[in-house]
């Protein structure tokens, strides 16, 4: 029963190459569902970890990884299209990087204030263009994106050097 949240992290993290392909492929139904069901276990996994007394650092890590390579999936793909600058893919790649950087090597990751919803808007960035698929909307998502990136930097940055309030 505790390995249910790490199950569903990997199921993720094995699913991400299927949303990938339907999204090249201009299967937009199907990508929308299959990405409505990992946004739906990425909620689970840790509403489950904490209701089985399952939670671990390493689960905590898988989880991280599971939301980078879905997000990078689904936004690489979506360059591929040429929806979204392939830049983009890697500063969300780089993102993660720092994040892994700069947290912990024992013990849970270490989230900032902004971060923890950091990956909450990538998620619902990256469904919102899934679901309307409209030129200006990607530019102003991207825009968004951008924003958000600095401040969440701001935040680690912040964070990490005992600034914030």
């Amino acid at each position: 029963m505790k390995s249910i949240p790490s199950a569903l992290s990997l199921g993720r993290m094995l699913a991400a190459p299927a949303l990938a392909y339907m999204i090249v492929e201009g299967r937009a139904a199907g990508a929308l569902v299959l990405f409505g069901a990992l946004a739906i276990t990425d909620v689970l996994d840790g509403v489950v970890a904490r209701g089985l007394g399952a939670t671990t650092a390493r689960g905590a890590y898988l989880d991280a990884s599971a939301d980078f390579v879905v997000v990078v999936a689904g936004f690489g793909s979506l360059a591929v299209l040429g929806v979204y600058p392939w830049w983009l893919t890697g500063l969300l790649a780089a993102m993660f990087g720092q994040f892994l950087l700069t947290s912990r090597r024992e013990g849970p990751p270490r989230y900032d204030p902004v971060g923890k919803y950091y990956g909450v808007a990538l998620y619902g960035a990256l469904g919102l263009t899934l679901a309307l698929p409209d030129l200006a909307l990607s530019q102003a998502t991207m825009a968004l994106l951008l924003a958000l990136t600095a401040v969440s930097l701001a935040s680690r940055a912040a964070y990490l050097l005992g600034l914030e309030a």
